[in-house]
């Protein structure tokens, strides 16, 4: 009986090659895509690290401008013939000429004269603001010049030998003329009496006195001003605040 004709052995090796390569282009092309698909993970991991780290230099770069702008040189210092030591852009700290004490006057204030001793006298700071405006009647008729303070505020601190008490024309006499008010204050620890008032010259504005007996010496703390365009009272709080007395 006639057997069956069996497969080529070229076919049966044609096949195997066949499939090797069928087989090596599936697996190749799937290590293809896996690698790839890692390459692309890869790519975006790091470009997400490279933006983190951006966006942190910049922060960085930030605060380095903010610490700057916040660095301040220190306050310069400078004293010029009147004794005025120049503390920052609003006050100068005044030492008079005895040293006896130290005062803080605006920086935009005009420091006119600052005296040492001269008889009885030991020290006289005079100062004024850069709007003072004032004038004397000298044809007035009487036994006083009239005196009209305008605008601004001008300054005396006075200290003399010896220690006194003070005394104002008219005291308790009304808002026209004399003491309009009177109290205790207290200058670095040190009590004094504070008056605001009108000497029978003040024909216009009115005046701040504090006096003070101190270690044998009077102390005199005096403004004049113009109530209706200058905040006296206010002023010399501050003033009063920043006496500090050195012996």
């Amino acid at each position: 009986m006639p057997q069956p004709n069996e497969p080529n052995s070229d076919h049966k090796h044609w096949i195997t090659i066949i499939s090797v390569i069928v087989t090596a282009i599936v697996v190749g092309a799937g290590v293809y895509i896996w690698q790839n698909s890692n390459l692309k993970s890869t790519k975006q991991s790091l470009q997400e690290q490279i933006t983190v780290l951006q966006n942190q230099i910049q922060l960085l770069q930030q605060d380095t401008k903010v610490s700057d702008s916040q660095i301040q040189e220190p306050a310069k210092s400078s004293t010029d013939s009147q004794g005025a030591t120049q503390t920052d852009n609003k006050y100068v700290e005044i030492v008079d000429k005895a040293s006896l004490y130290s005062v803080n006057i605006p920086a935009d204030w005009e420091i006119t004269s600052n005296e040492g001793a001269m008889g009885v006298q030991l020290s006289r700071i005079l100062a004024q603001s850069a709007d003072w405006s004032s004038y004397s009647d000298e044809t007035y008729e009487g036994p006083f010049s009239p005196q009209y303070y305008q605008s601004g505020g001008a300054l005396q601190l006075h200290v003399t030998q010896g220690e006194s008490e003070p005394a104002h024309y008219g005291e308790g006499g009304g808002p026209e003329t004399g003491v309009i008010a009177k109290k205790a204050v207290t200058i670095d620890g040190v009590e004094g009496v504070y008056h605001v008032f009108k000497e029978p010259s003040t024909f216009e504005g009115q005046l701040i006195d504090v006096h003070i007996n101190y270690k044998g010496n009077n102390y005199l703390l005096r403004l004049a001003y113009n109530p209706a365009n200058f905040n006296g009272e206010e002023f010399f709080d501050n003033l009063l605040n920043s006496v500090r007395f050195l012996k």
